[in-house]
Formats: C-alpha cells, sequence, structure tokens
C-alpha cells in the first residue's frame, strides 16, 4: 500500500484542481472500521474490523467546493481479505449502511467535509459448528434506524487516489422507538474519483 501511495503522489506533483460544473463518481473502501451500536434495551457494543464499500456522486459548485451524495457499507469483519473465513464457535459483527450528504472544501490536497446521514446500524451474534461446512446454528439480530451528520478529510495523494479519515455519530433513534441516542462509525478510507463529464 505505501509503495502504491508513493507512486501516485510522484506522478503527479502538483494536484489539477476540480472544475466548476464537474460531476464525478467516488469508489471507496471504507477498510478500519470501528463501530459502536447501541440498540433499544441491548448493551452498548463496540468492535473494531475490517471491510466495506462505498459509491458516490460528486458535483462542483467551484473549483474549491463540491457537494456529494453517498452510499456505503462498512462492517467489522475479523478477517481483513475480501474473502469468507469461517471458523467454530461464537461471532459477533457489527455493521452499518447509510446515505449521507456532504459538502466538501477543498485546500490544495486536502478536502474536507461536513453532512447529513441516515443510517441502518446493525448487530449479528450467532454460532457456528463444524460439519460439512460451517453454517449459523443461530442468528440473533439487533438493528435501529437512526439519523446524525457526517465529518470527513481526505489527503489526495495522486490524480485519482485519496485516503482519509469519517467520522459519522449518529444521535437519534427513529426506529424501532423514537430516542435520543449515540452510535458511531470511525473510519479509515481509501477512494478513487474518477470524472464523469468533459469541461
Amino acid at each position: 500500500m505505501l509503495v502504491f501511495c508513493w507512486v501516485n503522489a510522484s506522478a503527479q506533483k502538483k494536484a489539477k484542481s476540480y472544475d466548476k460544473g464537474e460531476f464525478r463518481i467516488k469508489l471507496a473502501l471504507p477498510y478500519f472500521n470501528h463501530l459502536t451500536v447501541n440498540p433499544i434495551d441491548q448493551p452498548r457494543s463496540s468492535q473494531f474490523g475490517f471491510l466495506g464499500e462505498s459509491l458516490g456522486i460528486e458535483y462542483s459548485i467551484s473549483n474549491q467546493s463540491f457537494l456529494e451524495i453517498n452510499g456505503a457499507l462498512a462492517v467489522t469483519a475479523s478477517n481483513p481479505l475480501p474473502f469468507p473465513f469461517d471458523r467454530e464457535g461464537p461471532y459477533k459483527v457489527l455493521s452499518t449502511s447509510f446515505v449521507s450528504t456532504t459538502y466538501n472544501r477543498v485546500v490544495n490536497r486536502f478536502t474536507l467535509g461536513i453532512g447529513l446521514n441516515y443510517s441502518k446500524n446493525l448487530i449479528a451474534m450467532g454460532s457456528r459448528s463444524l460439519g460439512d461446512s460451517l453454517v449459523p446454528n443461530y442468528t440473533d439480530n439487533k438493528k435501529n434506524l437512526t439519523i446524525g451528520i457526517t465529518a470527513n478529510s481526505f489527503y489526495r495523494v495522486g490524480k485519482n487516489f485519496n485516503v482519509g479519515l469519517i467520522y459519522r455519530p449518529t444521535f437519534y433513534n427513529i426506529k424501532p422507538n423514537p430516542s435520543f441516542n449515540y452510535d458511531h462509525l470511525l473510519t479509515i478510507e481509501f477512494n478513487w474519483r474518477f470524472r464523469l463529464n468533459n469541461k
């Protein structure tokens, strides 16, 4: 990963600015994730893990700012590689899926953003046993639907590649019972931005 970042950085010493009226697609991997989830009438769960995926659309309202609509999934899988790695015994995985909209400001190679999100947070618990294949003996899922804010900061390494941090706290449960409640996602994300229109 360090070699990849160095190659991107050396390929373009000065980042080209985004143009007003430019549309971009953003493909992202929320890779290192920390989730805190507190469903109604359940103990708070906090866990670190790996993997996720995200897709966003960006529109530059000026050379220094843009709006983004983004959909994402982040999980706390114990395996950092993108293929199944099953094991016997109990398990617990936290996950969140959310849609967010943010206003983002570009300062040299840095991007700073703030906005709102609508999220579904989930705790999946169960147990697996050895057999012909590792299959769950039981599962128990707890979820809540919440709203909150999204804050991000990214560094543009090369022409398209960015690495950064997303903090996505939620404060109000919509379902199952309306109430004030704190959950959060903290993730290190890798993303690639590609222009869709010619300016």
